[in-house]
Protein backbone atom coordinates (compact mmCIF):
# COMPACT_ATOMS: atom_id res chain seq x y z
CA UNK A 1 0.00 0.00 0.00
CA UNK A 2 1.19 3.77 -0.83
CA UNK A 3 -1.26 5.72 0.29
CA UNK A 4 -0.58 9.37 1.87
CA UNK A 5 -2.17 11.53 3.48
CA UNK A 6 -0.94 15.16 3.71
CA UNK A 7 -1.86 17.26 6.58
CA UNK A 8 -1.41 20.77 5.77
CA UNK A 9 -2.49 24.21 6.10
CA UNK A 10 -2.55 25.49 2.35
CA UNK A 11 -3.07 23.07 -0.22
CA UNK A 12 -1.48 24.52 -2.99
CA UNK A 13 1.53 24.31 -1.12
CA UNK A 14 1.73 20.93 -1.55
CA UNK A 15 1.04 20.67 -5.16
CA UNK A 16 4.90 20.37 -5.88
CA UNK A 17 5.45 17.09 -3.48
CA UNK A 18 2.39 15.63 -4.31
CA UNK A 19 3.55 15.38 -7.66
CA UNK A 20 6.58 13.69 -6.86
CA UNK A 21 4.78 11.12 -5.08
CA UNK A 22 2.57 10.94 -7.78
CA UNK A 23 5.13 10.42 -10.27
CA UNK A 24 6.46 7.44 -7.75
CA UNK A 25 2.85 5.83 -8.36
CA UNK A 26 2.26 6.86 -4.53
CA UNK A 27 -1.89 7.73 -4.22
CA UNK A 28 -2.05 11.28 -2.81
CA UNK A 29 -5.08 12.52 -0.14
CA UNK A 30 -3.94 16.53 0.70
CA UNK A 31 -6.82 17.67 3.08
CA UNK A 32 -6.81 21.28 5.39
CA UNK A 33 -9.65 20.43 7.14
CA UNK A 34 -8.90 17.18 8.69
CA UNK A 35 -6.03 18.55 11.03
CA UNK A 36 -9.06 19.50 13.39
CA UNK A 37 -10.82 16.75 13.43
CA UNK A 38 -7.74 14.83 14.63
CA UNK A 39 -6.91 17.52 17.14
CA UNK A 40 -10.40 17.37 18.24
CA UNK A 41 -10.37 13.52 18.33
CA UNK A 42 -13.29 13.60 16.19
CA UNK A 43 -12.05 11.29 13.76
CA UNK A 44 -11.13 7.14 13.90
CA UNK A 45 -8.72 5.70 14.07
CA UNK A 46 -9.77 3.25 10.55
CA UNK A 47 -9.59 6.38 8.66
CA UNK A 48 -6.05 6.91 9.28
CA UNK A 49 -5.42 3.20 8.91
CA UNK A 50 -6.13 3.29 5.28
CA UNK A 51 -3.20 5.50 4.98
CA UNK A 52 0.51 4.05 5.12
CA UNK A 53 2.27 7.25 6.19
CA UNK A 54 0.90 10.98 7.29
CA UNK A 55 3.44 13.22 6.28
CA UNK A 56 3.01 16.66 7.95
CA UNK A 57 3.41 20.14 6.14
CA UNK A 58 5.96 23.07 6.49
CA UNK A 59 2.24 25.06 6.73
CA UNK A 60 1.78 23.51 10.43
CA UNK A 61 3.66 24.63 13.30
CA UNK A 62 5.59 23.10 15.86
CA UNK A 63 3.40 23.88 18.77
CA UNK A 64 0.30 21.84 16.23
CA UNK A 65 3.26 19.71 15.46
CA UNK A 66 3.06 18.36 19.06
CA UNK A 67 -0.21 18.60 19.79
CA UNK A 68 -0.87 15.88 16.43
CA UNK A 69 2.19 13.33 17.39
CA UNK A 70 0.61 11.49 20.17
CA UNK A 71 -2.96 11.43 18.02
CA UNK A 72 -1.42 9.76 14.97
CA UNK A 73 1.29 7.65 16.45
CA UNK A 74 -1.82 5.68 17.93
CA UNK A 75 -2.98 4.89 14.48
CA UNK A 76 -0.51 5.50 12.02
CA UNK A 77 2.80 3.15 11.04
CA UNK A 78 4.86 6.07 9.67
CA UNK A 79 5.13 9.70 10.05
CA UNK A 80 7.21 12.10 8.54
CA UNK A 81 7.57 16.28 8.82
CA UNK A 82 8.10 18.03 5.82
CA UNK A 83 10.34 21.26 5.68
CA UNK A 84 11.55 24.26 3.91
CA UNK A 85 14.38 25.24 5.89
CA UNK A 86 16.58 22.35 7.32
CA UNK A 87 16.03 21.74 10.97
CA UNK A 88 18.18 21.58 13.78
CA UNK A 89 19.48 18.83 15.27
CA UNK A 90 17.82 19.52 18.71
CA UNK A 91 14.37 19.63 17.01
CA UNK A 92 14.90 16.29 15.20
CA UNK A 93 15.45 14.77 18.57
CA UNK A 94 12.80 16.28 19.90
CA UNK A 95 10.04 14.19 18.21
CA UNK A 96 11.77 10.90 18.03
CA UNK A 97 8.15 9.51 16.97
CA UNK A 98 8.52 11.27 13.62
CA UNK A 99 10.09 8.28 11.08
CA UNK A 100 11.76 11.02 9.23
CA UNK A 101 12.10 14.65 7.81
CA UNK A 102 12.08 15.25 4.47
CA UNK A 103 12.78 18.22 2.76
CA UNK A 104 10.21 20.05 -0.21
CA UNK A 105 13.21 20.09 -2.34
CA UNK A 106 14.02 16.22 -2.12
CA UNK A 107 14.91 14.03 -5.12
CA UNK A 108 12.46 11.43 -6.70
CA UNK A 109 15.74 9.27 -5.48
CA UNK A 110 15.49 10.34 -1.86
CA UNK A 111 11.60 10.27 -1.27
CA UNK A 112 11.93 6.28 -3.00
CA UNK A 113 14.54 5.56 -0.66
CA UNK A 114 12.84 7.36 2.08
CA UNK A 115 9.28 6.09 1.53
CA UNK A 116 10.43 2.93 0.31
CA UNK A 117 9.98 -0.84 1.97
CA UNK A 118 10.67 -1.31 5.49
CA UNK A 119 11.11 2.35 5.90
CA UNK A 120 11.55 1.92 10.01
CA UNK A 121 14.63 -0.02 9.33
CA UNK A 122 16.45 2.40 7.17
CA UNK A 123 18.18 5.84 7.49
CA UNK A 124 14.96 7.88 6.05
CA UNK A 125 15.63 10.75 7.96
CA UNK A 126 18.66 13.24 6.20
CA UNK A 127 22.31 12.50 6.93
CA UNK A 128 23.37 15.35 9.85
CA UNK A 129 26.71 17.18 9.67
CA UNK A 130 27.38 18.49 13.13
CA UNK A 131 29.47 21.69 13.23
CA UNK A 132 30.32 24.61 15.19
CA UNK A 133 28.92 28.21 14.88
CA UNK A 134 32.06 29.54 12.29
CA UNK A 135 32.13 26.21 10.72
CA UNK A 136 28.06 26.63 9.47
CA UNK A 137 29.11 30.23 8.67
CA UNK A 138 31.53 29.00 6.04
CA UNK A 139 29.54 26.14 4.87
CA UNK A 140 26.58 28.37 4.71
CA UNK A 141 28.22 31.18 2.82
CA UNK A 142 29.82 28.38 -0.15
CA UNK A 143 26.32 26.86 -0.28
CA UNK A 144 24.88 30.38 -0.87
CA UNK A 145 27.76 31.13 -3.40
CA UNK A 146 25.84 28.08 -5.11
CA UNK A 147 29.30 26.37 -6.15
CA UNK A 148 31.65 29.53 -7.58
CA UNK A 149 34.49 30.33 -5.01
CA UNK A 150 34.66 32.78 -2.16
CA UNK A 151 37.90 34.38 -0.97
CA UNK A 152 39.22 34.46 2.15
CA UNK A 153 37.98 38.17 2.45
CA UNK A 154 34.11 37.63 1.94
CA UNK A 155 34.79 34.41 4.39
CA UNK A 156 35.78 36.30 6.13
CA UNK A 157 33.05 38.76 6.87
CA UNK A 158 30.69 35.99 6.53
CA UNK A 159 32.13 34.51 9.83
CA UNK A 160 32.92 37.54 11.50
CA UNK A 161 31.68 40.61 10.19
CA UNK A 162 35.48 42.18 9.66
CA UNK A 163 37.54 41.92 6.96
CA UNK A 164 40.50 39.47 6.80
CA UNK A 165 43.85 39.62 8.43
CA UNK A 166 47.01 37.38 9.58
CA UNK A 167 44.69 35.77 12.51
CA UNK A 168 41.74 35.43 10.82
CA UNK A 169 43.71 33.26 7.95
CA UNK A 170 45.30 31.24 10.22
CA UNK A 171 41.24 30.72 11.91
CA UNK A 172 39.75 30.23 8.69
CA UNK A 173 42.25 27.73 7.49
CA UNK A 174 41.54 26.07 10.45
CA UNK A 175 38.06 26.29 10.26
CA UNK A 176 37.80 24.85 6.72
CA UNK A 177 39.88 21.60 8.02
CA UNK A 178 37.86 20.80 10.99
CA UNK A 179 34.52 21.27 8.32
CA UNK A 180 36.52 18.12 6.27
CA UNK A 181 37.54 16.36 9.16
CA UNK A 182 34.19 16.71 10.62
CA UNK A 183 32.63 15.05 7.62
CA UNK A 184 35.29 12.09 7.57
CA UNK A 185 34.53 11.50 10.89
CA UNK A 186 31.01 10.96 10.77
CA UNK A 187 30.88 9.45 7.36
CA UNK A 188 28.71 11.76 6.02
CA UNK A 189 30.21 11.80 2.61
CA UNK A 190 33.04 9.90 1.08
CA UNK A 191 34.71 13.18 -0.52
CA UNK A 192 36.23 16.50 0.12
CA UNK A 193 33.16 18.46 1.45
CA UNK A 194 35.04 22.03 0.83
CA UNK A 195 37.26 22.51 -2.11
CA UNK A 196 40.65 24.66 -2.75
CA UNK A 197 40.18 27.44 -5.62
CA UNK A 198 44.12 28.21 -5.75
CA UNK A 199 44.55 32.19 -6.02
CA UNK A 200 40.53 32.29 -5.95
CA UNK A 201 39.54 30.60 -1.99
CA UNK A 202 36.75 28.00 -1.64
CA UNK A 203 33.86 26.48 -2.98
CA UNK A 204 31.38 23.75 -1.95
CA UNK A 205 32.08 20.77 -3.70
CA UNK A 206 29.20 20.54 -6.67
CA UNK A 207 27.65 17.31 -5.73
CA UNK A 208 28.09 18.08 -1.51
CA UNK A 209 26.08 21.44 -2.97
CA UNK A 210 23.26 19.17 -4.61
CA UNK A 211 22.54 16.81 -1.81
CA UNK A 212 22.49 20.15 0.73
CA UNK A 213 19.50 21.31 -1.33
CA UNK A 214 17.86 18.21 -2.13
CA UNK A 215 17.55 17.91 1.98
CA UNK A 216 19.81 14.29 1.91
CA UNK A 217 22.09 16.30 3.55
CA UNK A 218 21.59 18.64 6.65
CA UNK A 219 24.40 20.95 9.35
Amino acid sequence: MNRNLILTKNLLAEETFQRKLQVLNHEVFVSARVIDSIKGERISADFLLNFERIIISETISIEELRELLPILTKATLYIFVKYDEQPSEQLINQFPQVTGWISNNSSLEFIRDAFGPSTKNKAASPRYLKLSKNEKAVLSALVSSSGQPLTPEKLSHAIWKKGMNTSRQAALSNIIKRVRQKNDEQKIVDFKVIETCWGNGYKVNQQFLKLIRNGEVLY
